[in-house]
């Protein structure tokens, strides 16, 4: 259902009529991109799943490595000691998918190519990352990794960034995303910023390293991504206007503390009205000094003198620019001139040289082509030159030379000469077409040559009359200084410098008592904080409505969630709230009411996994929300996780590949080899040995 923007700005209107007019609401209130239409509480009712991954690279001079390995749907899982490459592949996965390289430098050296093939409901994709040279060579394709020979890339790029932006673009629009609009709280500026919620800050609610499982954050903003995972209504919206409102805030705070900084007493405000009146005084008895309005009219009239120059030298200079263009063109054109008359003449060469080549095919033909090819010029008994009528005898009466035999025409010798005189003809036409186009082309240059050359001329001309005018305008400035020159020597003391003095000080003044002015008026602006509070307003409106609208969604997530824990082995939770507020989750144990960071570390993990999945099944069982289905893993249960602990993640695990088998997918990289247990397919089960490398 499209928000009904109008009534909105009636409503907000209603509230601010005394200060905004109806226009001036809506625009403060508008949102580019059709802002409040943007989100949407339904699912695109699409998945990430990751189908294969492949890492080549060199750990030495003699060590090669290629690890090429499957994924599939359900619980899969990396079994290998600490530092042995679960991670790398985590973090090839995150380098594919978000542009982001998170490898360690060591890694850095021995990487040298990444392909990554997954799917987004029914399309395919493959990213390609060679890291061989200084420059990232990266590719997107649209198929798989075993089909991609001779197959053309989505887009091709040489740097991360563009890689970044390219996957942001891609999962922006399978899944609905978009930026939120923020203001950085520690910004000295009030620009807006928009960058900060991204395609990586979404990736951060698939990847979990071990460093994160005592934190519920996602990334560095809960709150905004929470919110677009849940698909919330109204959130774009509500971040907008916030941004918006904080901006003017912003704006009437550092007004309201410069105007504060620049007050001024009204004894201090009565004084330089004193001082005022006294500089304005001295001013008018010099003033009155006969020589000085002398000066002053010649300073006026030098004054005029000197922007006339001003104007008449950029003039002239604009002209010698033009005059330049024009020569430099004039040379391009005669340049040109010369190689079209060339390829003319080369083509009429090339004309009378094939029609040579017609009359000598026909003679040829008309005289009967026998078997004559090798013209005989010597006699070859005794060495004697054939007499040349002898060779023309030949050719009339068809007897050979030397044995008197009739010679018998051979016929495809005939077509032979008749196709040679067809492709001719063909070439003296495609030559005749050729010179007849290059002609007019060449008529066309020298008519515009022409018509260049007058103008050329008459700008040349104006150019000759503007310097005539300069030489004039500097005669007459100087004629002006010098007679200057000659009153200023006239006037005794220090009359000039005094004025000057005068003038700054007045000029000063007035500046000075403007501003106390406004400020003894103690009339701030407060259109631009009613700006703000009309913001505020339309934001509290928006929550409101949001609220109203999300609370069934929140209410569907917190039984799900809590059904989640139980199912995780956290029976003793009786209850789970989210504020509509602040998206902050509280666990009821009983009486007892906990935030997770409360929550023991051993149950903070399956807490965390019970948002996801919940998340997830959210979206599966009543189409709302767009998280992309996939988890990963990195170190679950680190190296001081007790018993206890490991118990309850293989129940988690468990749980997730029954309840969800091939709906979601969920990838486990751990040291501790008791979990390797519960994956019952070898497939999805790569163990390396103790002290061995994953590749």
């Amino acid at each position: 259902m499209n928000f009904k923007f109008d009534e909105f700005v009636k409503y907000v209107h209603e509230i601010y009529a005394a200060d905004f007019s109806l226009e001036e609401v809506k625009e403060i209130l508008f949102l580019e991109e059709d802002g409040y239409n943007k989100s949407v509480p339904d699912s695109p009712q699409k998945r990430l799943l990751l189908r294969r991954i492949i890492l080549e690279g060199k750990k030495n001079e003699d060590t090669t490595f290629k690890y090429d390995r499957p994924l599939y749907s359900g619980v899969s899982m990396w079994v290998a000691d600490n530092l042995k490459g679960k991670s790398t592949i985590f973090k090839a996965i995150g380098f594919a998918l978000t542009g982001r390289d998170k490898f360690t430098p060591l890694v850095k050296t021995w990487l040298k190519y990444i392909a990554l093939e997954f799917s987004i409901k029914d399309a395919v994709y493959s990213v390609v990352l060679n890291l061989t040279g200084a420059q990232l060579k990266a590719a997107v394709y649209s198929s798989a990794i075993d089909s991609l020979a001779g197959e053309e890339p989505l887009r091709s790029f040489k740097s991360k960034d563009g890689l970044a932006d390219f996957m942001q673009e891609l999962f922006f629009e399978e899944f609905d995303y978009y930026p939120i609009k923020r203001v950085q709280a520690s910004q000295p500026s009030i620009n807006l910023s928009d960058a900060d919620l991204t395609w990586v800050s979404y990736y951060s609610s698939i990847y979990h390293q071990s460093k994160d499982y005592g934190n519920l954050d996602i990334g560095n903003q809960h709150a905004m991504v929470f919110q677009m995972l849940l698909g919330l209504e109204y959130t774009f919206s509500i971040h907008a206007l916030e941004a918006k409102a904080k901006k003017a805030e912003r704006e009437w705070s550092l007004k309201t503390e410069q105007e504060k900084n620049q007050s001024i007493t009204v004894e201090d405000l009565q004084k330089m009205q004193n001082d005022l009146i006294a500089t304005n005084e001295q001013i008018l008895k010099l003033r009155t000094n006969t020589e000085k309005k002398a000066i002053e009219a010649i300073e006026e009239r030098l004054h005029s003198f000197q922007q006339s120059r001003e104007t008449t030298r950029k003039e002239k200079m604009d002209g010698e620019d033009r005059l330049y263009q024009m020569k430099t063109a004039f040379n391009s054109s005669q340049v040109e001139i010369k190689e079209k008359q060339d390829l003319i003449q080369h083509s009429t060469r090339e004309i009378n040289k094939l029609r040579k080549l017609i009359v000598e095919y026909q003679d040829y033909i008309d005289s009967g082509i026998f078997f004559n090819n090798l013209e005989v010029t010597e006699c070859p008994h005794c060495d004697h030159e054939v007499d040349k009528d002898k060779r023309l005898l030949e050719k009339e009466s068809k007897i050979c030379m030397l044995c008197d035999h009739e010679m018998t025409a051979q016929v495809n010798d005939i077509e032979i000469w008749q196709l040679r005189i067809q492709e001719a003809k063909q070439e003296i036409e495609r030559n005749r077409l050729l010179s007849e186009t290059e002609n007019q082309v060449l008529i066309n240059i020298e008519q515009k040559v022409k018509i260049n050359d007058k103008k050329f001329a008459s700008l040349e001309n104006e150019v000759l009359k503007l310097e005539n005018v300069l030489e004039n305008l500097d005669k007459s400035i100087k004629e002006a200084e010098g007679h200057r020159n000659q009153l200023r020597a006239t006037i005794e003391g220090d009359y000039f410098s005094k004025f000057e003095n005068l003038l700054e000080q007045k000029i000063k003044t007035e500046n000075q008592i403007a501003v106390a002015e406004k400020q003894a008026t103690l009339r701030l602006d407060n259109k631009l904080k009613r700006k703000a509070e009309l913001l505020r307003t339309g934001h509290e409106l928006m929550l409101k409505s949001r609220k109203k609208l999300g609370q069934a969604t929140l209410f569907q997530l917190e039984e799900i969630m809590l059904n989640q824990l139980h199912s995780l082995g956290l029976s003793s939770y009786t209850r789970v709230v989210i504020n509509p507020d602040n998206f902050i989750i509280h666990y009821h144990q009983g009486n007892v009411v906990n935030n997770f960071n409360d929550i023991s570390e051993g149950e903070q993990l399956r807490a965390k996994l019970a948002l996801y999945l919940s998340l997830i099944e959210l979206d599966l069982e009543k189409g709302v929300g767009r998280h992309p289905r996939l988890i990963i893993l990195d170190s679950p249960t680190k190296e001081e996780a007790d018993i206890h602990f490991v118990e309850g993640l293989k129940k988690t695990l468990l749980h997730i590949e029954e309840k969800f088998g091939e709906q979601v997918q969920v990838m486990v990289g751990t040291a501790n080899r008791e979990l390797a247990s519960i994956i019952k397919s070898a497939e999805k089960l790569d163990v390396s040995e103790s002290g061995q490398f994953v590749f």
